[in-house]
């Protein structure tokens, strides 16, 4: 598809995984990875969609969102910020003007749905800042009005984000952890806007007279590869990254 969008064989992922919901692309950046939503946000930290233990987890859904996702007013997508680069670390990256101008488009895939969306500016906020997980807000301004009062906290924004933010109809929201490697209280938060929807792009399925099933679209990872992934995960002292999720018994993004 355009910006290289992968056409998605959901049916094959979700043979792997029925919590499979969606794929995050961001073009001209290595976030192309499957969305997962467990039941609680716990379940895909440390959890690849085959079941395998790995560091870099699932990028998921958070656990009270509407699946397949781009159901609510806002969406909420958590990813690692690994040292390697991998998952959600150019999320994190974001928050500098620079980098966060250099993405233009952010595409969120369903099963029947593509999705395609403009970041309006990345915030930093405590752990504890719960409205970047709350799927509805009250009133016809309730949204916003929550993107008015976080965008002060944004480090990044689109040049138009101030005026954007009273057309929202819905957002998605990508959150990683503040820094790879010290233990800390901060999330970096790329606020998405929606811009336009369309039908998914269907996989191209063989013939019964085929003798090779079609390969799984470029950015999910199969089970044989799990062991390598696993060491890029890790840190340089052999501990896994920090965690980006939510816990309900704590009441703060992990």
């Amino acid at each position: 598809g355009g910006d290289g969008v992968s056409v998605i064989d959901f049916d094959a992922l979700k043979k792997v995984n029925e919590d499979v919901v969606g794929w995050i692309y961001i073009p001209g950046t290595n976030i192309n990875y499957v969305v997962v939503q467990g039941k609680t946000n716990d379940t895909y930290l440390r959890t690849l969609i085959s079941g395998d233990y790995n560091a870099n987890g699932t990028v998921f859904l958070d656990s009270e969102g509407t699946a397949p996702g781009l159901v609510d007013q806002q969406t909420t997508l958590y990813g690692h910020h690994m040292n390697d680069g991998s998952m959600f670390t150019q999320v994190y990256d974001s928050l500098d003007q620079e980098k966060f101008d250099s993405i233009e488009k952010v595409y969120y895939i369903t099963p029947e749905k593509t999705y395609e969306l403009k970041p309006l500016f990345t915030m930093r906020v405590d752990d504890d800042y719960v409205e970047a997980r709350q799927t509805s807000f009250e009133g016809d301004g309730g949204l916003a009005q929550y993107l008015s009062d976080s965008i002060k906290h944004a480090e990044a924004k689109a040049t138009d984000a101030d005026t954007e933010l009273s057309n929202a109809t819905k957002v998605l929201t990508l959150v990683t952890c503040d820094d790879a490697f010290l233990a800390q209280t901060k999330r970096a938060a790329m606020v998405c806007t929606l811009i336009a929807e369309y039908d998914t792009v269907q996989p191209k399925r063989k013939t019964a007279r085929s003798k090779n099933p079609s390969p799984l679209q470029r950015g999910y990872v199969p089970k044989r590869q799990t062991a390598r992934r696993a060491i890029w995960g890790r840190t340089p002292f052999g501990t896994p990254g920090p965690c980006c999720g939510w816990s309900a018994t704590n009441r703060a993004f992990l």
